[in-house]
């Protein structure tokens, strides 16, 4: 077998995540019924009236499918990018700060790390009530403890590095060392960090949804799709298997897009890795 290469990944990744990111897209244009109204018997198999037949209550399993996984793509989009941005802002300052300040900050996060993430979700739902606002939070919480634990580790190392060392002892302020020194040589790991926590923040509203404490009926949800016709399965299989195919392929894609980022990201850090002191050389160079 040939081994994989980025290209590979990269092209596997965009075929796999196209049809669930497509339909959800143009879902609202193509769907041949209403999401929410009942079109025919209950559990009847597919068909030319039902391509992917109906769901419990009648419902058009297609037509859900279709429009299921918006809030789905949009909750993790915008909770990722979020804890992302929280996450490597505490993890790059518990980094610089030393010992005492990342024992404080980092021993808060690990309260919040050992805390189920359903008890989060129940938490949240009961905050702002069940629903999109919700999962944002719950995913938000239980994202940041384990990616900023990630960049900070990586951030005690580089902090060890010569030319980290080097634009200290030439009086580099620190907002500069921390934007141009640090930050460039973490985005491996906050891509990669990245990829999985799409993938963590898919499979926990998809769990929001089976429980009930994402979108509420009868707005369509894939998670709510899989809790809603479990019962009926041996009956109308696809009503399940559709949107638990969905969230499978979006899972695996992204996580073939976030492998190929990740490669490419490491070559160019390699071939550029001897001059990443060069900022520090430019500020030795301008103080003499």
């Amino acid at each position: 077998m040939k081994a994989r290469t980025p290209r590979s990944d990269l092209l596997l990744g965009l075929l796999i995540i196209a049809p669930p990111v497509l339909a959800t897209l143009v879902g609202g244009l193509v769907r041949p019924y209403s999401a929410t109204a009942s079109v025919g018997p209950p559990l009847a198999g597919p068909s030319a009236a039902h391509l992917l037949g109906t769901d419990t209550l009648g419902r058009d399993v297609l037509s859900r499918l279709l429009l299921g996984g918006r809030s789905l793509l949009l909750v993790t989009l915008l909770a990722v990018l979020a804890a992302q941005v929280f996450a490597v802002l505490l993890g790059v300052l518990a980094g610089w700060l030393g010992r005492y300040g990342a024992r404080a900050l980092l021993g808060l996060l690990d309260v919040v790390l050992a805390v189920p993430a359903v008890v989060v979700l129940a938490a949240a739902a009961s905050a702002v009530g069940a629903g999109g606002a919700a999962v944002f939070v719950a995913i938000v919480v239980v994202l940041v403890p384990t990616t900023a634990r990630v960049v900070y580790m990586s951030t005690r190392t580089l902090v060890a590095e010569p030319f980290v060392e080097a634009a200290v002892l030439c009086g580099t302020p620190t907002r500069r060392i921390l934007t141009r020194e640090l930050l460039p040589n973490l985005w491996t790991i906050i891509v990669a960090g990245a990829g999985s926590r799409v993938v963590e923040s898919v499979f926990v509203i998809s769990a929001a949804g089976f429980l009930g404490f994402g979108p509420q009926p009868p707005s369509p949800d894939w998670g709510q799709m899989i809790s809603e016709n479990s019962a009926g399965v041996a009956l109308a299989p696809w009503s399940v298997l559709a949107p638990a195919l969905a969230i499978t392929m979006l899972a695996i894609g992204v996580t073939l897009l976030s492998d190929a980022c990740v490669a490419r990201l490491d070559q160019t850090t390699r071939a550029g890795r001897p001059a990443r002191s060069a900022h520090a050389d430019t500020d030795r160079a301008d103080r003499a």
